[in-house]
């Protein structure tokens, strides 16, 4: 089941959607929906080694906030 939405656009942000849509041979709407669902899914999920980095990070992290606690440094 499909869903209306309003949105609300600036002059100048309607001029540069409707642009992109026509570049890019689609509507409006469904550019609006591409371009926000392409938005979600790169902006949301993570490759494998941005969540290793993120995992050795928060490691990193619990290891530093111990440290803190048993007064081995101080948090400025």
């Amino acid at each position: 089941m499909t869903k209306t939405v309003t949105l609300r656009l600036k002059d100048d942000e309607y001029q540069a959607f409707s642009r992109a849509a026509e570049g890019a041979h689609r509507t409006l709407s469904n550019y609006v929906t591409w371009a926000t669902l392409s938005y979600l899914r790169s902006e949301t999920t993570v490759d494998d080694q941005e969540m290793g980095e993120i995992l050795n990070e928060s490691t990193d992290l619990r290891k530093g906030l111990e440290q803190a606690r048993t007064g081995q440094f101080s948090v400025v």
